[in-house]
């Protein structure tokens, strides 16, 4: 009866309850036995992987899409700037220098390599990573890379779309109560309503006590 449920068309038969139990690497068992259409994933890493399984031997190109996060709020309709659409977090590596080291001049010459476009390149030609700067997906050797080339357009959505995770001193502790309650609606343990303001309440609880 919750406003926010899904009508009775769209309800049973749909996926097995044992996703929900999946996550990261647990997903992609289900997914090579062919017992999920497709899965979630974080990273173009998960596709050179599948590249070698037995189940592609190779022809991932031909058997394997990809497509960017579903949604349910475009960016027009969101009441929030920035958010709205098809989404992606945004994540990557932090890179620091030790001020003790005796080496710093040679770690500087480190850093200022590792932010140049030629690394960048480098670095989604080899292990699929992608650039911090949407444009340089732009490049020849990305749009022609010879396993990642065709989600070129998909990689771009994401990475025009990205949003940086919220990760402060609460971060973690707001993740957990934010992924208890969403599972519990998803899992039909309480109503879309009934959760969503349960996790409100246990947010802003969260967020006074560091207030």
């Amino acid at each position: 009866d919750d406003d926010h449920s899904l009508s009775e068309e769209y309800a049973g038969d749909i996926i097995s309850t044992d996703a929900l139990g999946w996550r990261g690497t647990v997903a992609l068992e289900p997914f090579l036995n062919n017992n999920a259409f497709g899965m979630f994933t974080g990273s173009t890493l998960t596709i050179p992987f599948l590249q070698t399984s037995e189940n592609f031997r190779g022809q991932i190109n031909e058997k394997l899409g990809m497509m960017p996060y579903p949604y349910a709020t475009s960016a027009s309709e969101s009441q929030y700037d920035g958010i709205g659409g098809p989404m992606s977090p945004l994540a990557g590596y932090n890179l620091a220098i030790n001020p003790n080291s005796n080496n710093i001049d040679a770690a500087l010459e480190m850093l200022r390599t590792v932010m140049t476009d030629e690394f960048y390149l480098n670095w989604f030609d080899i292990a699929g990573q992608l650039p911090p700067k949407p444009a340089l997906l732009n490049e020849d050797s990305v749009t022609q890379h010879e396993l990642l080339g065709q989600y070129v357009d998909t990689l771009s959505i994401a990475a025009e779309n990205a949003i940086p995770r919220p990760v402060t001193p609460i971060y973690f502790q707001e993740s957990s109560v934010i992924s208890r309650e969403v599972h519990n609606v998803v899992a039909q343990e309480k109503a879309p309503e009934q959760g969503m303001t349960d996790l409100k309440t246990q947010l802003q609880d969260i967020e006074e006590s560091y207030a």
